[in-house]
């Protein structure tokens, strides 16, 4: 019976997985872009104070 079950099928674990992997990945990435972002800002912001 668990076995028609499509949450408890290998093939669902294997799907959740990859899914999460790639959320990983994604969310990786955009922390890589927040980072690179804060220091383009911190950048302007100096600019900006250097012309006051």
């Amino acid at each position: 019976m668990l076995e028609s079950n499509p949450f408890n099928s290998e093939k669902a674990i294997a799907i959740g997985e990859s899914n999460a992997e790639k959320t990983k990945k994604e969310l990786n990435n955009i922390e890589n872009d927040i980072t690179k972002y804060k220091t383009e800002l911190e950048e302007i912001n100096k600019a900006i104070a250097s012309l006051k």
